[in-house]
C-alpha cells in the first residue's frame, strides 16, 4: 500500500480539510504524525501532497500545502521532512510502543545499523525508552531555519501535539 498526496496546509485561514488550528508549525508536526503513522500501519511508501505551494489567493483551496512557499522558500515542514529522512530512512522495522495511555502516540524504529529511534507525541508524559535507552531527543519542528536542538532524554518525557524524535 502506498499513501499518496497526504498533507495539510500551513494557512490558518484555510479550514476546509484541517482546522486544529493550521499553522507552519502544525504542518511541520503533521509531516511526522502522518508519515510515521502510515508506516506503522504498513504503508510501504508515503508521499507529501505538494513540494512548492501554489500562489496565496483567497479562493485557492490548496494554498499553503507545500513544504515550501510559492517562491520555493523552505517552510518549517521542509526542515522537518529532512529530519525524518535523515533519521528514519531505510528503517528495518517500526512498531507501536507498548504501555502508552489514551491520547498518547509512540512508535519504535530499528535502523539497518542496529540503532533505534522513537517518535512520540500526545498528552501527559511517558517514561523514557529503556531497552535500549534513548540518549538524545529533539522537537521535530526546527527552532531556527532547519536547526534541531538535541538534548538529553529525561526519565519522564512531557508530550505535546508536536512530536519528539528520540535516538540512542
Amino acid at each position: 500500500v502506498w499513501l499518496t498526496e497526504t498533507g495539510c496546509t500551513s494557512d490558518a485561514g484555510l479550514t476546509q480539510r484541517t482546522d486544529y488550528p493550521n499553522s507552519p508549525e502544525s504542518q511541520a508536526a503533521d509531516v511526522f504524525r502522518r508519515i510515521v503513522t502510515a508506516w506503522a500501519n504498513g504503508d510501504q511508501a508515503v508521499f507529501w501532497h505538494t513540494v512548492v505551494s501554489s500562489r496565496d489567493r483567497p479562493r485557492n483551496r490548496w494554498r499553503g500545502y507545500g513544504l515550501t512557499d510559492a517562491n520555493a522558500v523552505p517552510k518549517p515542514a521542509f526542515w522537518t521532512l529532512r529530519l525524518l529522512s535523515a533519521h528514519l530512512k531505510g528503517y528495518t522495522s517500526v512498531s507501536p510502543m507498548a504501555g502508552l495511555g489514551r491520547g498518547q502516540y509512540g512508535y519504535a524504529f530499528t535502523l539497518p545499523n542496529g540503532s533505534h529511534r522513537w517518535v512520540v507525541w500526545g498528552r501527559g508524559e511517558i517514561a523514557e525508552p529503556s531497552s535500549p535507552y534513548a540518549k538524545g531527543m529533539t522537537s521535530v519542528v526546527s527552532v531556527d531555519g532547519g536547526k534541531h536542538s538535541w538534548r538529553a532524554v529525561p526519565e519522564r518525557i512531557a508530550l505535546s501535539q508536536t512530536p519528539l524524535l528520540l535516538r540512542n
